[in-house]
């Protein structure tokens, strides 16, 4: 058993505590009191006269490219999955997508090219389908 461990209710005891100085208190009740000034010192700071700046700059997009999606973006953006993840509702795992990642890549832009194209010439919207039933 640890040292100045409590088993019953979980909690660790700390058997030694320094003061602003550096001496050591051993008795509870200068611990508990220099811990009530740590902590009054630590969570009760004025707020700062000016804000850190700690954003980086954010670049709008104004124009959403609309062409066809390609071979190397599809690739990209299945290597940047990570592994581990709960598949969806098709049961479509990230390890099944990078098991074989040129058929994936290709089955994908032919798939998404075939939404592309029948968009444009109206014979079936696939995207709103799609949409109502995967929302």
């Amino acid at each position: 058993m640890p040292h100045g461990s409590n088993v019953m209710n979980h909690q660790r005891k700390i058997d030694t505590v320094r003061n602003k100085d550096g001496k050591m208190l051993t008795n509870e009740k200068e611990m508990r009191q220099r811990w009530k000034e740590h902590f009054a010192e630590v969570l009760n700071r004025p707020h700062p006269e000016q804000v850190a700046d700690v954003l980086p700059e954010v670049k709008t997009i104004e124009k959403i490219p609309l062409g066809p999606i390609t071979k190397a973006e599809i690739r990209s953006a299945i290597i940047s999955m990570r592994a581990g993840k709960v598949p969806g509702v098709d049961d479509i795992t990230t390890e099944l997508l990078k098991a074989d990642l040129t058929s994936t890549v290709n089955v994908l832009h032919d798939i998404f090219r075939t939404v592309r194209l029948s968009q444009r010439t109206g014979v079936t919207n696939l995207l709103l389908d799609w949409q109502r039933r995967v929302t």
